[in-house]
Formats: structure tokens, C-alpha cells, sequence
């Protein structure tokens, strides 16, 4: 087999397809070819119609694996194996199966040029916020019923860029955050955010906290 073009983009090979698909049709050849090529199935994703079919074709004892024991049946991967396998898919991405996330890949792939700068104008606002409506509310939303670790809260503090570190004058202990500080403290964040910007009017309410870069 000689390979003639390398390099091509998918539309450049579908053209070059069709174009040595007429040539050789002229000469006798190419009599498999039902189609004059350039179709190409990139991108096609199967009708739930089809899929149904397919799983009903291979259903039961038309399953070629049907009443065979499997070769992995009782067995657990090395660790060497888990590593392999780890290695071999780390950085490829899912296929994505809905609407939704073939929108979020394709934001992802672009990067942050799509909304850098971006403005949306209130109809905007208020078709986004109609659209998730109720959708991440209770139960629905992906963090209902669960607690983030202490260490997990810490890692995030650290990370935040907005973060600032706050001091205590008496005592020199130092928090991450306002949030850190009114959960050591018990002392209310908007008290503490207050105390900080100024805008406590009594001397009393003061506190003995500071930002640390001050």
C-alpha cells in the first residue's frame, strides 16, 4: 500500500476521495464504491432508534459472550495493570452524550476568549436564571447532604487568589480568610468584613483583626 497524501484536513480528504473515486470509475475500477465518496462518518452520532435495534440484535442468546464465563470473572488487576491503564487514558476526554456537554467541550476548547470581556444583557440574565430554575436546588443540586473536609476547605482558602490573610493583635494567630477567621472566632463574617473596611460606627464594636499585608 503507498500512501500519496498525509497531512490533509478531514474535508480535504473527503475531496480527494471523491476526486480518485471519478477518476478510476472512468477506467473500470472502483466497481465496490456505491457512492461517489466524500461522506465520511466523522462526527455521526447513531439515533436511539438504532441503538434499541442493535441491543436487540445482540440480546440474550444472540450475544456472542452468552453463557461464557469471563476471563476477568474473580480476578483484580495488579497494580502495574492499574497503572497501565491509568497512564494509557490520562488526558483523553469523555465522549460527550448530551447537548449540554458537547456545549461545555467546545467552550472548554476554545478557552476564555468566548466570554472574555463579554457583557450578557439582561434577557439574557433572565433566560439563563429561568433555564435553571429549580435545577440545582435540594436534592438536585450535586452538593445536597455532603460536608467538605477541613483539609478541603483549607486547599481552597490557599487557592483562592482573593483571599487575604487576617491577624489577630493579641493573640498572632493568622486566618486564611474572613471565612477562616469567623470560624475560629464564632464571630460573624459581615462583623468582621465591617471591622476591616471600617465601617463599624461604634469604637467598642471593634475588633482586635487586620488584614496582615497592612
Amino acid at each position: 500500500m503507498e500512501i500519496i497524501f498525509h497531512g490533509l484536513t478531514e474535508q480535504a480528504a473527503f475531496d480527494k476521495e471523491k476526486e480518485f473515486i471519478l477518476l478510476y470509475k472512468k477506467f473500470g475500477y472502483c466497481e465496490a464504491n456505491l457512492t461517489d465518496g466524500g461522506q465520511g462518518s466523522s462526527g455521526w452520532s447513531p439515533p436511539s432508534e438504532w441503538i434499541e435495534k442493535c441491543k436487540l440484535r445482540n440480546a440474550g442468546t444472540r450475544n456472542p459472550m452468552y453463557g461464557q464465563r469471563s476471563a476477568m470473572a474473580g480476578k483484580c488487576h495488579t497494580l502495574e495493570s492499574r497503572m497501565k491503564i491509568s497512564a494509557s487514558t490520562k488526558g483523553r476526554r469523555k465522549r460527550p452524550r448530551t447537548e449540554l456537554e458537547k456545549l461545555a467541550q467546545s467552550i472548554r476548547s476554545r478557552g476564555n476568549t468566548y466570554s472574555k470581556g463579554r457583557k450578557l444583557s439582561d434577557e439574557q440574565r433572565r433566560k439563563i436564571g429561568a433555564s435553571l430554575k429549580g435545577k440545582m436546588s435540594g436534592s438536585k443540586n450535586p452538593m445536597f447532604g455532603k460536608v467538605q473536609s477541613g483539609a478541603t476547605k483549607a486547599k481552597t482558602r490557599s487557592s483562592n487568589p482573593h483571599s487575604r490573610k487576617i491577624i489577630n493583635t493579641i493573640t498572632n494567630v493568622i486566618y486564611d480568610s474572613i471565612r477562616h477567621a469567623s470560624e475560629k472566632t464564632g464571630i460573624s463574617r459581615n462583623r468582621i468584613r465591617r471591622h476591616l473596611n471600617g465601617k463599624l460606627l461604634k469604637k467598642s464594636e471593634a475588633l482586635p483583626l487586620k488584614y496582615l499585608s497592612d
